[in-house]
């Protein structure tokens, strides 16, 4: 099973982004936030990891579009030393590993489809909030709808 979930960061709490309604700050690259991650209940990402929430997942968004996970994909995280790895195995598993740290394996197809699922909502979310920026973050969502799960 994999849960992904984005939350801004505002005032210092996190917000899921599903509830947010207010406007966001101008320079959207900025915007803080955390992206979580359960894989088969163990803890992948949790708000310790928040950042840059926009550019996060415009980082992630791009590493799948390159190789859907069928090869080594490393995404760094804009604001701090951390990195998420998946390494593809046998019978279309992806090993999870963050800052080195092997965290669990899961269904490559499962994890694909869960990260490009929150990618989409997130993204029309965004369009929501700042609809000044539709074009900026309809590219985001062209990229993952030519994921390939």
């Amino acid at each position: 099973m994999v849960i992904v979930e984005t939350f801004f960061k505002i005032n210092d709490k996190f917000i899921k982004a599903n509830e947010y309604l207010d406007p966001l700050p101008d320079d959207d690259a900025h915007i803080d936030g955390a992206i979580t991650l359960i894989v088969n209940d163990k803890t992948v990402l949790t708000f310790q990891h928040w950042d840059y929430v926009v550019l996060m997942w415009g980082f992630i968004i791009d590493g799948l579009s390159k190789n859907n996970l069928k090869e080594e994909t490393v995404i760094g995280f804009p604001d701090q030393p951390s990195d998420l790895k998946f390494v593809p195995t046998l019978n279309n598993r992806v090993i999870i590993h963050l800052n080195g740290t092997n965290i669990t394996s899961v269904d490559r197809c499962e994890l694909l489809q869960a990260l490009v699922n929150e990618a989409r909502f997130f993204f029309n979310k965004l369009i929501s909030l700042k609809p000044e920026k539709s074009e900026k973050f309809n590219k985001d969502l062209n990229i993952i709808d030519h994921i390939k799960i």
